[in-house]
This record gives C-alpha cells, sequence and structure tokens, in this order.
C-alpha cells in the first residue's frame, strides 16, 4: 500500500522519492542471486561468456545518458573480432571518458522516434569512422546507391 499512496511506482518519477521501485529490484536480485548496477548496462565479464562462432557483433545500449564499460567491451569485442554497435538514441550529447556516446565502438545507431532525446516523430542517423561501414549503410538506405558526395570512385554505382 506505502507504494500505492506515494503514487510513485516507477524507480523514475513521481511526486514522491520513489524507492519502492528500486528496494524491490535490489531485494529480487539478491534473492535470485544477481547483481546488477545503475547503469542497466550490459557488462563485458557477461559478453564473453555468451560468445559463440555465430557471434558478428555486440549491441551495447547506452539508456538515459548512463554510459556502459566501453573500454571493457571493445576489448572483449577486438579479442573476438567481432563488431561493436552503439545504440545511443536516449544518449545524444553524453560521454565516456572525453568521447560521445555512439562514437567509440564501430558504428553507433540514434533513433529519432518520439520518445528519444532528438525526435522528428521518426527516422534517425548512424555514425561511424568506417568508410565501408558509411558505404554499406549508405546504400542499404538508398536503394544500393551512393550519391554524389558519398562514393569512393567519384561515380554513381549501384550494388
Amino acid at each position: 500500500m506505502e507504494a500505492l499512496e506515494s503514487h510513485s511506482l516507477n524507480r523514475w518519477y513521481g511526486p514522491s522519492t520513489p524507492k519502492k521501485g528500486a528496494q524491490f529490484e535490489t531485494e529480487f536480485g539478491r534473492f535470485m542471486g544477481a547483481k546488477s548496477d545503475e547503469s542497466f548496462n550490459i557488462a563485458p565479464n557477461g559478453i564473453e561468456k555468451k560468445i559463440t562462432s555465430r557471434t558478428k557483433a555486440i549491441m551495447v545500449v547506452h539508456l538515459y545518458g548512463c554510459p556502459a564499460d566501453m573500454d571493457g567491451i571493445v576489448a572483449v569485442a577486438r579479442k573476438h573480432n567481432v563488431r561493436v554497435l552503439e545504440d545511443a538514441p536516449q544518449s545524444v550529447g553524453a560521454q565516456y571518458r572525453g568521447r560521445r556516446m555512439g562514437s567509440i565502438g564501430d558504428i553507433g545507431i540514434y533513433s529519432f522516434q518520439i520518445s528519444k532525446t532528438i525526435t522528428a516523430g521518426e527516422g534517425g542517423a548512424v555514425v561511424t569512422n568506417d568508410p565501408l561501414l558509411f558505404e554499406r549503410a549508405t546504400r542499404f538506405h538508398d536503394l544500393g546507391m551512393l550519391r554524389l558526395g558519398h562514393q569512393q570512385e567519384g561515380f554513381y554505382a549501384h550494388l
């Protein structure tokens, strides 16, 4: 009844200090024998156990401006020769050790859906420093073509 009467059921908001949700999470985690931290992000030590020969990428979700441990995650990815995809639409502008989230892994993705930091109703953006990934993303977006200003060869090219 305390939680209902507080009108603050969610861990993030409400008219009073939202503590019952966070208290439940802590106690439930303890009961289940699990550790969870406040970032809600994937942890490097948990990733390595899950990598198989079929693993192509690690997808990191930076939620609400809380960065994942990118040093550890990138190290695991490089060790196993897999890509790192950063999903960072709710962390636009947030940083990890002086670098913007979404610019640390191989490719960063940003949705502009209505509940994201920057919204256009729908749509999104992709950022990368990898020319091959940039070309593939551009071609995927534009019917397999590279338009003026995006092609390497200086011509209008199809896949």
